[in-house]
């Protein structure tokens, strides 16, 4: 496997606005937004043709912030709606 590996598509709906991380071999990303705002996270092993659900954010968000800490990836704040609403950040 080449250093530039092309990843696939996330399933339709979260385009932008969404966080990724590569924990323990995996891609793992979570949330994002079209028309609607997500909460879901996804997760590629390197190498596959699909991604599989993971299970679900605290809140839907998008544009929030992340990072891996201990092996596991941790999503900050964002924001949940149209108007700008913020996100508490949970640790």
């Amino acid at each position: 496997m080449g250093a530039n590996q092309e990843l696939p598509n996330l399933p339709s709906g979260q385009i932008e606005g969404g966080s990724a991380e590569y924990v323990d071999g995996m891609v793992w990303s979570c949330c994002g937004s079209n028309v609607n705002q997500y909460s879901t996270c996804y997760t590629l092993a390197l190498g596959d043709a699909n991604w599989n659900v993971a299970g679900n954010a605290n809140y839907e968000r998008e544009y929030g912030a992340s990072l891996v800490f201990n092996g596991e990836m941790m999503l900050l704040g964002g924001y949940n709606d149209r108007q700008s609403s913020r996100i508490p950040n949970l640790i």
